[in-house]
């Protein structure tokens, strides 16, 4: 017999500590609350990401249009979109107040264009673009995402003012489509 996830919910509850079944009840809910971009990668992304800023107490906000980018091919589009992680360690060691992030999906013209924009500690030097200890196995997350944004023809940019960090991935959809 098949349970839905609420189902199943209700059988474990007798086996679960009530903060466990809180926390299940908690993934369900963001689950069902509608994360339905157009494109499946992007949602499971979103909710994989949104359920890390949550236990970190990280205000994590997004508007996106997955349809801007279902011409990617599934592994890139993820490879691209889970360098998210990157601004989730940035906000961490902020005050609450700072723990924001914000991503942004859309069309613009011919064009699909990912933001993110977050806070950082500006007073911790990023050699070789990290902040990690181990610099050896980090350090390529905005490598990686030019390699992505650059195999379709795009670019990538990041700026920052103050405190604020921004990263824009813009990739032309037409010329994409005529390689097809």
């Amino acid at each position: 017999m098949y349970l839905t996830v609420k189902q199943q919910l209700k059988h474990l509850q007798n086996k679960l500590t009530e903060s466990e079944v809180r926390a299940l009840r908690e993934a369900i809910d963001i689950y069902d609350s509608n994360i339905h971009t157009g494109s499946e990668i992007v949602d499971t992304v979103l909710y994989q990401k949104d359920l890390l800023a949550r236990s970190n107490n990280i205000q994590f906000t997004w508007m996106c249009d997955g349809s801007a980018v279902t011409f990617m091919e599934p592994s890139r589009l993820y490879a691209l979109l889970s360098n998210a992680e990157n601004a989730i360690e940035a906000v961490m060691p902020l005050p609450e107040s700072k723990r924001v992030i914000l991503l942004h999906i859309r069309r613009e013209n011919s064009d699909a264009v990912i933001e993110t924009t977050n806070y950082f500690d500006a007073s911790i030097p990023a050699e070789r673009g990290t902040s990690k200890q181990d610099k050896t196995h980090h350090g390529f997350g905005i490598k990686s995402m030019r390699f992505i944004a650059e195999d379709y023809s795009g670019s990538i940019s990041t700026s920052q003012t103050g405190n604020m960090f921004f990263l824009t991935v813009r990739l032309p959809i037409r010329k994409i489509a005529a390689k097809e």
